[in-house]
């Protein structure tokens, strides 16, 4: 009976942004958005439509139809913060739309290292932030990118700061 429980538990669908979620050390809020927007699961607006909830598409933050491909790193205030954190970490990459985002981030995060474990926490942590800063726009009227930078890297800071390991890597990222 066990054999052939291991043999249908180990069946089950690996999906290839994995490893954008194991071992992220981000707060839990924060991967779970990760974890919505690589399922393709956040409330977009052009999903709200195909539920019925709103009638209208608001076209926030830019003048795109807003789904999670132009929303996430398509939209030019979403790509410049996330080239201002790419910066910061010190990694020369132009944002891709959201699907080729996603396989360059999971070829790059697939290895192990300081490196690695930094861009994990930076991607989960951008995500998060230009979903609450798109939430903000449309909701509140309210467009603050200057400060979403530097609340995104001292979140990574914080972060980085409780593993021992990471914080000399940190503390050069810093100089």
């Amino acid at each position: 009976m066990g054999t052939v429980y291991k043999l249908l538990h180990n069946t089950r669908i690996t999906v290839e942004w994995y490893v954008l979620i194991a071992g992220n050390n981000a707060k839990p809020r924060v991967v779970t958005c990760l974890w919505l927007a690589c399922h393709r699961r956040l409330a977009t607006k052009d999903r709200l439509v195909k539920w019925g909830l709103i009638t209208e598409v608001k076209r926030c933050p830019c003048n795109e139809v807003e789904r999670i491909n132009h929303l996430l790193f398509g939209c030019a205030k979403m790509k410049q913060i996330w080239r201002s954190i790419l910066q910061w970490i010190q990694v020369e990459h132009q944002p891709l739309p959201w699907d080729d985002e996603v396989k360059w981030l999971t070829t790059y995060c697939g290895g192990k290292g300081k490196r690695v474990w930094i861009m994990r926490v930076a991607i989960a942590k951008t995500i998060y932030h230009c979903w609450k800063l798109r939430n903000a726009i449309c909701f509140e009227n309210h467009i603050d990118c200057e400060n979403i930078v530097n609340n995104i890297i001292e979140a990574i800071i914080h972060r980085s700061w409780h593993c021992k390991r990471y914080r000399e890597y940190t503390t050069q990222l810093m100089m």
